[in-house]
């Protein structure tokens, strides 16, 4: 018999059962009432959601949950015609709205181990949480090791709901490391209009290898880790009214509110040395306060991430070259500089003058040849 993720079976040289909670080759993983995994063979296992002549033997409710949704309300009996439907979005249970304002108000990712034995092994559920009173559409970019962004998903959320994204094993964790999450919030009355949002958020792979970061949430009934990516950014400025009240009041003329978009200054500027050049210090203590924890490959790959950020900064910007700092070191953060510079044609690439940085850095100069 076929099994897949979310069905309920039972044991037949036992008693008992639960819900298939993952399969992994002829093993298939039961989750019991206690959260434990029992792993069993197919052939020792019965499907008891079918219709048909076995369901009437195996009728029992083991209160298991269908997914790793939490699911505390009674739920309606299902009669043999309707079957199980999943939402697109699960809602807050009402019990445990009153323990969710212990929570800031704001859109949150939530990484959900599927062992919940064992928190740091084994594959991950990530869900996009609105713990706002606003329905919510998102669009989620995930950064590459190149720089670039790719765009991963969209979708909208309702109020005070979370939505699973994607399940993701440890080794595809890494590709969520970093990214931005666009939101916009829209509700039927609203006393000020909420800006939409862009944010950044970083989660530190050592963060996810300490069982002591998982922890209970009104949200889900298993252990997880929340991180906060975002409040609801509600507008500052005042309405029109309330600038004319304030103008007639100090006599001054009435004001009128003008829109403004506040520009933000590119990245090459703050390495800029004169003008249409710049200097980028790729040595990991000027690029993060806390490295201690980071491997040799996290410190290489977020250089490098810097080094590309910075010179298609600069080619934006119209400079003329760039010093790139790499220190003298083994000359494997060198030879990925000039391995990524292979993949740009309009860049001319040479040592940086010796009497300035030694053999320590490399300067690139950008343009046509």
């Amino acid at each position: 018999m076929q099994f897949k993720k979310g069905d309920r079976v039972k044991f037949l040289n036992e008693s008992g059962g639960g819900v298939v909670s993952r399969i992994e080759g002829q093993l298939v993983y039961v989750e019991i009432e206690d959260g434990f995994e029992i792993p069993t063979q197919a052939s020792n296992l019965v499907k008891i959601d079918a219709v048909g002549s076995a369901a009437r033997f195996f009728d029992e409710d083991f209160g298991l949950r269908r997914s790793t949704i939490r699911e505390d309300e009674p739920r309606a009996e299902e009669t043999e015609e309707e079957a199980p439907v999943q939402s697109t979005s699960q809602k807050l249970a009402k019990q445990d709205a009153n323990d969710a304002n212990r929570f800031a108000k704001g859109i949150y990712l939530a990484l959900v181990p599927q062992d919940q034995r064992i928190l740091i092994s084994g594959p991950i559920d990530i869900y996009l949480l609105n713990h706002t009173g606003a329905d919510i559409l998102y669009n989620l970019y995930l950064r590459k090791p190149d720089g670039r962004f790719a765009g991963t998903d969209f979708g909208s959320v309702e109020p005070e709901s979370f939505l699973h994204l994607f399940e993701v094993t440890r080794l595809e964790l890494n590709d969520w490391n970093e990214g931005i999450i666009q939101v916009m919030f829209h509700e039927a009355i609203a006393v000020s209009v909420p800006h939409p949002v862009a944010a950044e958020f970083r989660i530190k792979p050592t963060r996810l290898m300490k069982e002591d970061n998982y922890t209970a949430s009104p949200w889900f009934k298993e252990r997880s880790i929340l991180v906060f990516v975002s409040g609801p950014s509600v507008s500052d400025v005042p309405d029109q009214n309330s600038l004319t009240e304030l103008a007639e009041k100090f006599g001054q003329p009435s004001i009128s509110q003008k829109a403004r978009i506040i520009k933000e200054a590119p990245l090459i500027e703050k390495h800029r040395i004169a003008k249409g050049e710049a200097e980028v210090d790729l040595h990991i203590s000027a690029l993060s306060d806390d490295y201690s924890r980071l491997s040799n490959s996290e410190i290489l790959r977020l250089q490098k991430d810097y080094f590309l950020r910075t010179l298609d900064s600069a080619m934006t910007e119209g400079y003329r070259k760039v010093f790139y700092i790499h220190g003298i070191g083994n000359g494997t953060l060198r030879n990925t500089l000039m391995s990524a510079l292979k993949e740009f044609e309009d860049v001319k690439v040479r040592n940086a003058p010796f009497a300035r940085y030694g053999n320590g850095a490399i300067e690139v100069s950008l343009g046509a040849l």
